[in-house]
């Protein structure tokens, strides 16, 4: 139970969605004011100061189009996709445009502090009250209904201090892997050389010549047998890993979900390619269904070693190839066969696992590392369970 007031979000704050994406050619431009997308909240899982997007508004398509202007310290929750699901959660830093499928909370100043607020929220958690179908959703009226504990200005600043200092902890393990994803492609590129100029003149290929067929399966003809559905939203593009899946049934499952998958594949996005939302099938997700807006690359072990392919299909090179060749504006896209066809210098097995061993050490000794940041980490959503307390 609370030991503070408790007040319905909807009394304290302004709770709205925000607009559709534009479609019409030429609505973005690279120096416009931001418009934030489900794919920027979902960046970073919780980011309290959302300074930038990967999308811009053009200014003169503005002028002539009426879409609202959200302003800094509003608070963006998803309300529409399995994004419902993930609890991301992030905070304007600035004033920004935001897409439909988010809804934004404009926090009462006088009566709550915004970054209050934002904690709050980063521990609310409303999937229980979602409306749970193939594609879980948020109503704007049952998300103002959450009640939230108002203590005095002054005591809510008071807890926004403390849990500031425990957010410290989060940010030494997303430094950790920062520093991790940074020593990866560098060792790959002292190892190999620069896939971009291939200089120490490795046999040549395309992906799709070092990778093996792979197989499609419609969840829908076993409707009473459930699976692990892994869609975009599902991965995180700067840890380069799956972080999400959905249980559903056959009967339930998105049109999309067609793609069989291996444990060792590499999923990569055909969507927003800039992004390289690329991951490692895990062990537990072997024969499982995949997005069909994933390319899956099925490493032949005769020819690459999978850690192999993933570096290179997230170094800058392939990235920058692939984006090359996108297709669309408002949803920009490539095909498989684009992304198979991008080349690939192959070094001999024996080098490719030589390299593979260096890093499944240094990810153990990272793994070592990470226990105690895990530790704390528990300590924190304790710290702030104690804190944000709510009558149930």
């Amino acid at each position: 139970m609370s030991a503070y007031p408790v007040f319905r979000l909807g009394d304290i704050a302004s709770v709205v969605a925000g607009d559709p994406a534009p479609q019409e050619p030429g609505a973005f431009a690279p120096d416009g004011p931001l418009f934030v997308r489900m794919q920027d909240v979902g960046l970073h899982h919780v980011n309290p100061a959302l300074a930038d997007s990967m999308d811009h508004l053009s200014p003169a398509w503005l002028a002539g189009n009426r879409l609202r202007l959200f302003p800094k310290d509003s608070i963006l929750i998803p309300k529409s996709g399995a994004s419902v699901n993930l609890n991301h959660r992030a905070k304007l830093a600035k004033d920004a445009h935001v897409v439909s499928h988010l809804a934004v909370v404009m926090p009462d100043k006088s009566r709550i502090d915004p970054d209050y607020l934002f904690w709050w929220s980063v521990r609310y958690d409303p999937r229980a009250q979602a409306q749970v179908t193939s594609l879980p959703s948020l109503k704007l009226s049952t998300l103002k209904e959450a009640n939230v504990p108002l203590p005095p200005l002054d005591e809510q600043r008071r807890i926004v201090a403390i849990l500031n200092r425990a957010a410290k902890i989060e940010r030494l393990k997303k430094r950790v892997q920062e520093r991790l994803r940074e020593f990866i492609p560098a060792l790959f590129v002292k190892v190999f050389g620069d896939p971009a100029i291939n200089p120490m003149k490795w046999t040549e290929r395309r992906i799709g010549q070092v990778c093996m067929r792979t197989e499609t399966r419609d969840p829908r003809k076993s409707p009473s047998t459930q699976f692990r559905y892994v869609d975009i939203s599902g991965i995180d593009a700067v840890q380069k890993r799956i972080v999400a899946t959905r249980l559903l049934f056959g009967i339930d499952a998105p049109s999309r979900a067609r793609k069989e998958i291996r444990k060792n594949d590499i999923i990569v996005s055909t969507v927003r390619p800039n992004l390289n939302a690329v991951a490692v099938v895990p062990d537990e997700l072997d024969r499982e269904i995949a997005s069909t807006g994933f390319c899956v690359l099925r490493p032949n072990p005769e020819l690459i070693e999978p850690l192999y392919l993933y570096c290179h299909v997230t170094s800058a090179f392939f990235v920058e190839t692939i984006s090359q060749q996108v297709r669309g504006a408002s949803y920009p896209a490539v095909s498989d066969k684009d992304i198979k066809d991008v080349g690939i210098a192959v070094p001999p097995l024996k080098e490719q696992r030589r390299y593979t061993q260096m890093i499944e050490s240094v990810l153990y000794t990272s793994k070592l590392g990470m226990r105690g940041v895990r530790v704390a980490e528990k300590l924190t959503a304790s710290l702030m369970s104690h804190l944000l307390r709510v009558a149930a």
